[in-house]
């Protein structure tokens, strides 16, 4: 599944929410066209209508499909660095994190505010692990990641 159509793994949503998010401006009746014909041409662009369920009045990626999300590895990289014990076992999780972060999460795409407030929200997330990783890096071989606690709070900010 491209990430870039789906870019992180959302809670189930309903219609209204959706229509808020994308559409706020929008009628009902402007929202349900709307809506019809964007899960059309997702389900389209995804090659198989399967990736999109609908179930107890709300739209989801179906969880039971594996996808590749750089998004998502990231902020596992992020969670696995922050809860590493010892300090010192957090490098790899910073070093995937830092690897995979691919720039400005839909950095060409014009989303909305919710967009932006996660662009920012990695960023910062990215900006902390990159240099966590550069300090725990420098610190090599006297102390590894000396300032742990640190790193792994500024870490924490991005679920």
């Amino acid at each position: 599944m491209p990430c870039g159509l789906v870019p992180f793994n959302p809670p189930p949503l309903t219609r209204e929410q959706i229509g808020a998010a994308l559409w706020p401006d929008a009628s009902r009746q402007q929202l349900g066209n709307a809506l019809h014909t964007a899960l059309r041409e997702l389900r389209h662009a995804l090659g198989d209508p399967g990736w999109i369920v609908y179930a107890n009045g709300r739209y989801a990626v179906n969880p039971a499909r594996p996808r590749d999300c750089d998004v998502d590895t990231f902020t596992t990289a992020l969670t696995a660095a922050r809860q590493a014990r010892p300090a010192a076992a957090a490098l790899p999780g910073l070093q995937r994190a830092v690897t995979v972060y691919g720039g400005d999460f839909l950095a060409d795409m014009a989303a909305g505010d919710w967009a932006q407030a996660r662009r920012d929200e990695l960023s910062r997330a990215f900006e902390s692990a990159l240099h966590c990783r550069t300090r725990s890096l420098r610190s090599r071989p006297g102390g590894l990641w000396r300032r742990s606690s640190w790193c792994r709070s500024r870490s924490a900010t991005v679920t």
